[in-house]
């Protein structure tokens, strides 16, 4: 168990920080820039960059990392499953499972209780959560099958428990994670949704609901 929570701001291709890519000081790591030139990294925060780019990445991350200075590094966040994470495959990365990107990314030895401090399960996986104050951005954590798989543990249902353990940070949510698509797709029927059930979440939940009332206007099963 993990005592003291330190969050590891950690992209899983690498096992160090990685390189800011563009720019004046594209050789340093994102720990160096925000160590080294606080200008350079109130610049980056000031700019609006392309979607996808270097400079978006290097962005959210300095906006985490700054989120987690002001909370305190010894507090443990909050945390909830992500939805939609399922088409989030660890072969980009260069692993077969998520547990390998966690187990890679940290150096650490795998533990022996599940992220979730209210659960006293073993972990089996690597899990996609968010963690609350994080601006909706994953995280890879060690969690228990029966956590995974529990309609209670999503984030729509609130951030139920803190974490117990370094989370790795992943680059970006995908669109299945954004549009909640994995919630209606795995957990809801046509029947429920045409009822007017509870969205995947509350920010992205009017958006989920116009895809789905085309794909019935369309005849097709969503």
């Amino acid at each position: 168990m993990v005592r003291t929570f330190v969050m590891l701001l950690l992209f899983p291709l690498c096992l160090s920080f990685p390189k800011v890519g563009f720019g004046k000081f594209s050789m340093l790591s994102y720990e160096q820039l925000r160590d080294t030139q606080p200008a350079y990294a109130e610049w980056v925060l000031e700019t609006r960059f392309r979607k996808g780019s270097a400079g978006t990445t290097l962005k959210d991350w300095l906006r985490a990392e700054r989120g987690r200075r002001k909370g305190g590094a010894s507090k443990a966040p909050l945390i909830a499953n992500v939805v939609g994470s399922s088409s989030d495959k660890p072969k980009k990365f260069g692993y077969s499972t998520w547990k390998d990107v966690w187990l890679a990314s940290t150096g650490r030895s795998w533990p022996r209780l599940c992220a979730y401090s209210d659960c006293k399960n073993i972990p089996n996986l690597g899990g996609h959560v968010y963690m609350k104050g994080e601006r909706q951005m994953p995280f890879i954590v060690p969690i228990c099958k029966s956590c995974n798989l529990s309609p209670s543990r999503d984030y729509n249902k609130g951030y139920s428990a803190p974490t117990r353990h370094v989370a790795v940070a992943l680059p970006a949510p995908t669109g299945d994670m954004v549009d909640g698509k994995g919630y209606f797709s795995k957990r809801k029927t046509r029947k429920d949704m045409q009822a007017g059930g509870a969205g995947p979440c509350r920010l992205h939940k009017g958006k989920a609901k116009r895809a789905v009332g085309k794909a019935v206007k369309r005849g097709r099963r969503h």
